[in-house]
């Protein structure tokens, strides 16, 4: 017997590696939840950012719960030198992500592709993260014992790595010297790195163009770190840095200022436009208060004193410097001046935007905005701070502006991206090249899903998902060569969630359900009703109309803007809706019978289905060419499609109306599972019968022989029960493997496993009867085709390497 052709029954023990990825978290409401996926990929529909199989459960980065602790937006300002931006978040449990781009490797995931969404860094578990940093095509990372990683770009030597070779992986920074020294802080700036000691001593590596190394000569560069003893510096210890496109800020313990570098706008704050190549004290004394923190944009500089005054000093482009109309209109101001209109208790500087913090968490903006970096909904600048509406819903504790793009991280736990995305620096996915507000990109509240849904059945198997999380957001991912995402275009494919806006607030989106190439969400508020949109040609969508191109955006079926739905089931191109007075409609391709109106006239209008029995319907399912209901006084009907035995006859022919289950007479039905061509039927005792195609053991039964008409699936765990009105699905079936969530949480799964589908490693095996996932714990699954997406627990600790 071949590797491909083993039967594995159930009771054998999954990989140990699998509980080392996802150890069981602790039950009960209060527990951690996020989705994870496993299985074929071809068409990112398991949103990892990437189109690569999975054999195992995997955390989706988008939904893994994260409290922020650190942000970095890198890039430089659009142009002939002009480098693309990228972001990276620090959270709580010691993880980096990246996205945006990555031409020179400068998201440290291995590879030079381009990443829409966060993807972790595979950085050494050993040593605590404690800050994060980003230039104009690198990234800095400093450890808590005082180590510093680099990678991307080395141009100019700012990876302090002793050569010029770029790097797409972390390297830590041994050569000069620096290995001998504990590193407490660092900053980025285009082209260069600046580091702070714990003794209080400054090193600097890179580009020297402007004298920012520090070392007293202009031009050049250095490719390992040097420290800067020169100049006024003897004797004098430093606490906090900031670096600008080319020049530098430190500040003393004694609350004294330090620059050096470029100074073409006057950013050093000395009085004069002249470079330094030798750190010079500013003898400007703020008022005579000591100053607590600096910032530095690309040619704009701040300080922050301790009783909250905030002067700005450099380029004034677009009223960068905050002054208003006291500025007269100059392009540069060399000497440090007070911005009046705020006082504040943190403060960020971008390439050309401003961001001050005060003491109730609120946030003003000032500067440039053609990218829409203020966050203010327009393009227009300000020369004065300008409160932002994002920061009075929650406290805004972390900040980050990069060349045209700024993340925040709220005290709620929301991330927020806003200002140009052209290299999808802002995480979003397909959504946008660029956004005037904050917009969500991952969020502690918003992390847990409520509803999901996932199809795609033939073909090379593609498929696609969409989903609603507790906050109210909705995403999609995967294939959308018929525009199946509603995001109002066709592509290819996208790998990572992108918002689907349009089922977003006002509208509350309460059932979402897939087809192969369709899909369909039911609105309970605003314009109430079941939405539908993908390809149309058999009059799949239920609009009254066939139509050669797709509708690519979520398009209510008028029918019904009154009606309230209780389920919606679509197939291969055919669907079922349940209202919520137990009656059944039906509309799209009829070819094998498959609406059960006695012909095989394609419906393009939802027409009422009155079963025989004329019982009020319980529950209804889908196959791929075939349709299933149950009603309360138990009986199980069965039409369509039946050449595997997939109605449950007993026989293989067609049937273009409905038909009783003698097996299920007087059970009380009150789930149905369709695959492609294999259902069950779950009684409400909990017991599970199955029939249909079994050539990959997908009925559970422990063989592989088909069966026409419902076998009870002795070996089947009771399947959790659906929570709530419209609970998340705990059963679900795909083309040719099943996966259920037990009572007690444990996902199981049996039948194919040629893509991963099962969650067992790359063991190419069939599994006839159903088998633990061991570690998993789950409150819901959904499956198609050969994938799977579930909502699990998250263990205690974090999920670590994802």
């Amino acid at each position: 017997m071949t590797r491909r052709e083993r039967v594995f029954p159930a009771g054998i023990a999954l990989f140990a590696a699998m509980c080392c990825l996802l150890a069981s978290g602790a039950t009960g409401n209060g527990a951690r939840v996020a989705l994870v996926a496993w299985g074929l990929n071809n068409a990112g529909q398991l949103g990892l950012g990437h189109t690569s199989d999975v054999h195992k459960p995997e955390f989706v980065p988008t939904f893994y719960p994260k409290r922020v602790r650190g942000l970095a937006a890198g890039g430089s300002e659009e142009g002939e030198d002009g480098e693309g931006g990228f972001s990276l978040i620090l959270t709580s449990e010691d993880t980096v992500y990246a996205f945006g781009c990555n031409e020179y490797g400068q998201l440290g995931v291995g590879d030079n592709e381009e990443r829409r969404s966060m993807v972790p860094l595979a950085l050494s578990r050993r040593e605590k993260i404690a800050k994060v940093a980003a230039g104009g095509s690198f990234a800095v990372v400093l450890t808590e014992k005082g180590r510093v990683y680099t990678w991307g770009r080395n141009n100019a030597g700012q990876l302090g790595q002793g050569d010029f070779r770029d790097r797409n992986a972390p390297a830590i920074v041994s050569a000069g010297g620096l290995e001998k020294v504990t590193v407490a802080d660092v900053a980025a700036g285009s082209d260069f790195v600046v580091a702070l000691t714990r003794s209080g001593q400054i090193w600097c590596w890179g580009s020297n163009e402007r004298g920012q190394l520090g070392q007293g000569d202009m031009g050049g560069f250095s490719n390992v770190p040097r420290e800067v003893k020169a100049g006024s510096l003897r004797g004098v210890k430093f606490s906090k840095l900031a670096a600008g496109s080319t020049h530098c800020l430190a500040l003393s313990r004694t609350g004294e200022v330090y620059t050096w570098g470029g100074n073409a706008q006057g950013q050093l704050g000395l009085g004069d436009l002249e470079d330094r190549g030798l750190p010079m004290a500013i003898m400007h004394r703020f008022s005579r208060s000591r100053v607590d923190a600096v910032a530095a944009g690309a040619e704009h500089s701040v300080a922050l004193t301790e009783k909250g005054e905030v002067f700005t000093f450099g380029s004034n482009r677009c009223g960068l410097l905050g002054h208003g109309g006291r500025g007269g209109g100059e392009e540069a101001v060399s000497l440090p001046r007070l911005v009046d209109a705020v006082k504040g208790v943190r403060v960020q500087a971008g390439a050309r935007a401003t961001a001050v913090g005060v003491r109730s968490g609120k946030a003003f903006v000032w500067g440039c905005n053609d990218r829409g970096q203020l966050g203010l909904g327009d393009l227009e600048p300000r020369a004065t701070p300008t409160l932002l509406p994002a920061s009075k819903k929650s406290p805004l504790v972390h900040f980050a502006i990069g060349a045209a793009h700024v993340l925040a991280a709220s005290e709620a736990g929301d991330l927020l991206a806003w200002g140009r995305n052209v290299d999808a620096e802002l995480g979003l996915a397909y959504s946008s090249t660029g956004e005037l507000k904050p917009a969500l990109v991952a969020s502690n509240s918003s992390s847990a899903i409520t509803q999901i849904c996932t199809g795609g059945h033939a073909y090379e198997q593609q498929g696609h998902a969409v989903c609603r999380t507790e906050s109210g957001s909705v995403f999609s991912w995967g294939w959308n060569a018929f525009g199946q995402l509603g995001l109002g275009s066709i592509t290819k494919h996208v790998s990572a969630p992108a918002r689907l806006h349009d089922l977003e607030g006002p509208k509350v989106a309460r059932l979402l359900s897939c087809g192969q190439y369709n899909t369909a969400a039911y609105v309970e508020r605003s314009r109430m009703g079941p939405y539908t949109w993908g390809p149309n040609y058999s009059g799949q969508l239920g609009h009254n109309y066939l139509r050669l191109g797709p509708i690519t955006r979520p398009t209510r079926l008028d029918q019904f803007k009154t009606t309230a739905f209780a389920q919606i089931r679509l197939g291969y191109n055919h669907a079922l809706g349940l209202t919520e007075r137990g009656d059944l409609y039906v509309w799209g391709s009829n070819m094998h019978g498959q609406l059960g109106l006695g012909d095989t006239k394609d419906r393009t209008k939802p027409s009422r289905l009155t079963l025989p029995g004329g019982g009020r319907v319980r529950s209804i399912a889908a196959g791929a060419f075939s349709s299933f209901a149950s009603t309360e006084d138990n009986v199980t009907y069965a039409w369509g499609y039946n050449e595997n035995g997939e109605l449950g006859l007993g026989e293989g022919y067609d049937r273009n109306s409905p038909q009783r289950l003698k097996e299920l007479a007087g059970k009380a039905v009150t789930r149905l599972v369709c695959g492609a061509y294999h259902t069950f039927a779950v009684e409400d005792g909990g017991k599970v019968h199955g029939w249909g195609s079994n050539d990959h053991g997908q009925l559970g039964l422990g063989h592989t022989g088909g069966i026409a008409a419902p076998t009870l699936v002795e070996g089947a765990p009771r399947p959790m029960k659906v929570l709530g009105k419209f609970g998340l699905e705990t059963f679900a079936a795909g083309n040719s493997h099943t996966v259920l969530v037990s009572e007690n949480g444990t996902v199981y799964s049996w039948g194919r496993n040629d893509h991963g589908q099962l969650g067992v490693g790359k063991e190419w095996v069939t599994v006839t009867t159903p088998m633990a996932l061991e570690g998993v714990r789950a409150r819901g699954v959904v499956a198609a085709a050969s994938h799977n997406l579930a909502v699990a627990e998250v263990p205690d600790g974090g999920a670590g390497g994802i």
